[in-house]
């Protein structure tokens, strides 16, 4: 591999060339560049992020626009997965695979349950304001007798 301070385009080119093929190959814009895309060429489906707010440079960005949609979404699953971690105490206790996975589909809905839930307050909160400020401007624009 690369020195210790080689970019990320030029470690992660030389990881490419020596990896397997097959596979979609999903990374961040820090990979944008020629020789990441030509080193997966017939090897992965390159969906890399694009620098430069998304705009397509040449032909083999071109099917890489793709991925900021998979980007999003993995980065809406880390939100989730580190939400779990830091608020539901993170650990999955059991050590047979599918309780595990059941324990993990629990902890994601009892976290949405928190994330929505806490929405929801906050609106209810600012509809509760809107509502007081306009019971105080109708008092104050009917006249006293």
């Amino acid at each position: 591999m690369g020195g210790g301070y080689a970019s990320d385009a030029v470690l992660g080119a030389e990881a490419l060339r020596a990896a397997s093929p097959g596979g979609i190959l999903l990374v961040d814009a820090g990979f944008d560049s020629s020789e990441v895309f030509a080193a997966s060429q017939g090897k992965f489906i390159p969906m890399i992020k694009l620098k430069g707010g998304g705009k397509v440079r040449d032909q083999m960005r071109k099917e890489a626009k793709r991925a900021l949609d998979l980007c999003r979404l993995r980065g809406v699953a880390e939100g989730l997965f580190g939400g779990m971690k830091t608020k539901l105490n993170g650990a999955l206790r059991s050590l047979r695979p599918e309780i595990s996975q059941r324990e993990a589909f629990l902890e994601a809905i009892c976290y949405n349950l928190r994330v929505y839930l806490t929405l929801f307050l906050f609106l209810f909160l600012i509809a509760l304001f809107c509502l007081r400020q306009k019971a105080k401007d109708r008092q104050a624009a009917t006249p006293s007798r």
